[in-house]
């Protein structure tokens, strides 16, 4: 039995959460919600049979179904002061859920917010990258304008043949597009995939005109395409050549490209509970000595 059902953000429900019993009566006066709290369970049954899709499609789209007023309309509008209805964007969600005696189910509905890489930046000089590639499109300018572009430009036509990338600046924000051939407008970042973002985020980041002494990759393979571990480690390859570099990763088509001696493949094994190196004896290990206390 459902002992508790929640709904958030649908049509003229801003946020009810009720205590069911056996048998429960809604009632209200016309435009109380009474019809919406019907519909919500509706959509929340459908959503439950993998019909989310179908189910909001009928419901006009998302953004029909949404709640449209402000996040303190009510309190507003009490006060005497009404406030523009809060326009349709990423990140707003439409939750569903109940609790039952033996198990629950919730599910978020909504358009995610943008990627940081995705979204045009006001542009200024960028010799490193940020912690969250917010910067990217002005990265790779500045790799332009300072940095080695020839060595850019083949990154990123080893990886996508043909291809160049492209910086434009609508509005006086920086934006990064990447023109294919065949195509008769290049891609905004928006448009491109999520290993194609990878790919020029990682090429933004091992370009860098201001390179690091030390550089640690964790499992930089993420999301790409196999077609692209090979110029990943040329990428990777080139910039040791500046800076050291230390890779952490379990894909073995980027473990191979660097077993022609460009790299120092460094294996651990389990034995025994413990980490260890495989194939190092003690007499392989680099003098080392611990300092006293």
């Amino acid at each position: 039995m459902i002992t508790a059902l929640a709904v958030e953000n649908y049509r003229s429900l801003r946020r009810l959460v009720l205590a069911m019993g056996r048998l429960n009566v809604v009632t209200g006066p016309n435009g109380s919600g009474k019809s919406s709290l019907y519909r919500a369970l509706r959509l929340l049954a459908e959503s439950a049979r993998n019909g989310a899709v179908a189910a909001l499609a009928r419901e006009g789209g998302l953004e029909s179904a949404m709640w449209a007023g402000s996040p303190d309309e009510g309190r507003s509008m009490r006060r005497g002061r009404v406030r523009p209805l809060v326009q349709g964007g990423a990140g707003r969600r439409l939750l569903l859920g109940f609790a039952a005696d033996e198990f629950g189910y919730a599910i978020d509905l909504g358009v995610p917010p943008p990627a940081p890489a995705r979204t045009a930046q006001v542009g200024t000089r960028t010799p490193v990258l940020s912690h969250d590639g917010a910067d990217l499109a002005a990265a790779l300018q500045t790799i332009r304008e300072i940095g080695d572009v020839e060595a850019l430009d083949e990154a990123v036509g080893h990886a996508f043949p043909g291809s160049r990338v492209e910086i434009t600046a609508p509005g006086g924000r920086f934006e990064l597009a990447l023109r294919q051939p065949g195509l008769l407008r290049p891609l905004r970042a928006a448009e491109l995939s999520d290993g194609t973002m990878r790919y020029l985020l990682w090429a933004a980041a091992l370009l860098t005109p201001r390179p690091p002494e030390l550089l640690v990759l964790n499992e930089p393979e993420t999301s790409l395409h196999p077609d692209l571990i090979g110029p990943l480690a040329g990428l990777i390859t080139a910039a040791s050549a500046k800076t050291q570099i230390i890779v952490v990763t379990h894909a073995q088509p980027l473990v191979t490209a660097f077993r022609d001696g460009s790299g120092r493949v460094l294996e651990l094994v389990k034995e025994d509970g413990r980490t260890l190196l495989d194939g190092q004896g003690i007499l392989d290990e680099p003098a080392w000595h611990w300092p006293g206390r």
